[in-house]
């Protein structure tokens, strides 16, 4: 946070509803307050981790998180920078196919070098 803008830095999310619980504020408030919004992404989709049962991995998925999103504006959506993924998330190949759903969407994957300017 600077005087001119903010950030919310969320990189290790377990569950939405735990953290809105202790925070007081949903998903939707707290991006409508910052100029970006860094979310986990530690997993795309159920199903990333072969031979484990995805529901014993408490993260949110991104593809839930950009379903609950979609109904805000453009403009809204446009600051969600999706980090903190792991090994097994397509997203970290920004030619795959839920990158670009990702962008298609309205969000966009924070990427090595990526700069968020905090001052006017």
């Amino acid at each position: 946070m600077t005087p001119d803008r903010r950030a919310l830095y969320l990189p290790d999310i377990d569950s939405w509803d735990e953290f809105e619980a202790q925070s007081g504020s949903s998903l939707e408030q707290l991006v409508a307050g910052v100029d970006y919004a860094f979310i986990d992404a530690t997993f795309w989709d159920d199903g990333e981790l072969q031979g484990r049962d995805m529901s014993a991995v408490p993260h949110p998925r991104v593809k839930a998180v950009m379903e609950r999103l979609a109904p805000l504006p453009q403009g809204e959506r446009a600051k969600v920078r999706f980090i903190h993924m792991n090994h097994t998330n397509p997203l970290r190949d920004p030619a795959s196919e839920a990158s670009r759903a990702v962008e298609a969407a309205g969000f966009a994957v924070a990427r090595r070098g990526m700069r968020a300017c905090l001052s006017r």
